[in-house]
């Protein structure tokens, strides 16, 4: 992992083929993130959840570009099916790749009702208001931080809003990126620093009572391969 992951940092992956030691047996690959690795005559399935490389050219950042550009359209090549999460993102596929479309399937992603539902117990939601630093009422929003999921201008709609509201809930943005410095900048800008709180990467224990706590759930995005943070909010 630390070499592969050194590699998909420089736009790289792993310079020999995955199947190398196959021992002449053929096997089937599943590629959960897309590009994958390569192979020297294996067939693979992968799941593709976006094209923002190609959409938005500052999404994702740098060499992660680079990887998937390089090397999504090899995975689609030697692929036996591809995995869609929609049916936008089937037709972008498509008309982006010239895949056939009889290899394209879509399957739609899902949330664990037995996580993200109503009645999240009281001590976990008191667990992450109290890991967070969370006091009264608040606005939540969850992604990466990155041009597409449009958080500058989600700080400038919460600006804009009556003195009462801003007062009564802050604004809560949850999530990893490379343009948290850009979107701290706008909070700056705004005078927004005692209202509006950046935490970082939220683990995945801590979003369902998160979104329970929330007064309102708002996902800003330019667009979407699919938007599961609104399903789980829903």
């Amino acid at each position: 992992d630390f070499i592969h992951n050194g590699l998909r940092r420089l736009g790289r992956r792993l310079p020999w083929p995955l199947d190398l030691r196959g021992g002449g047996r053929r096997r089937l690959y599943f590629f959960p993130d897309g590009a994958g690795a390569s192979l020297r005559d294996s067939p693979c399935v992968p799941v593709v959840f976006d094209l923002d490389f190609l959409r938005h050219p500052g999404a994702p950042a740098g060499r992660n570009r680079l990887y998937y550009g390089r090397y999504l359209p090899r995975t689609l090549n030697r692929a036996a099916r591809v995995v869609v999460i929609s049916e936008a993102m089937r037709a972008e596929l498509l008309g982006a790749f010239g895949v056939p479309p009889e290899k394209v399937a879509v399957v739609h992603p899902a949330v664990d009702h037995s996580i993200f539902r109503p009645d999240v117990p009281a001590e976990a939601r008191s667990a992450v208001r109290a890991k967070y630093g969370l006091e009264g009422g608040f606005i939540y929003s969850l992604g990466v931080l990155e041009s597409r999921k449009n958080f500058p201008r989600l700080i400038e709609a919460y600006a804009s809003l009556p003195e009462e509201i801003l007062v009564e809930y802050a604004l809560v943005i949850g999530g990893p990126g490379g343009r948290a410095k850009e979107i701290a900048g706008t909070i700056r800008r705004r005078g927004l620093e005692d209202r509006v709180r950046l935490l970082g990467s939220v683990d995945e224990a801590d979003r369902a009572p998160l979104c329970a706590e929330a007064a309102v759930f708002v996902m800003p995005s330019l667009d979407e391969g699919f938007g599961v943070r609104v399903l789980e909010a829903m």
